[in-house]
């Protein structure tokens, strides 16, 4: 069982960005330091902020015993 309530560190990502994952039951959340980047910006995060999101959703199946699947749209 996924715990009600888990939120993670907060990852560097470069460039002055970070992030901070909530999940909520069901729904995950990114929270952005600042504001998340658009256009070619934002794209050049992406590596990182997957990593980040990868390493956060790791701990969760770990402390849940259990798979976690991500579907990215």
């Amino acid at each position: 069982m996924i715990p009600p309530l888990m939120i993670s560190e907060e990852y560097p990502l470069g460039r002055g960005y970070s992030v901070q994952f909530r999940l909520a039951g069901a729904r995950m959340e990114a929270m952005w330091e600042p504001r998340m980047p658009m256009g070619r910006r934002g794209r050049q995060l992406l590596p990182a902020y997957r990593e980040a999101r990868n390493t956060f959703l790791r701990d969760v199946a770990q402390a849940a015993g259990t798979s976690v699947l991500v579907a990215e749209v």
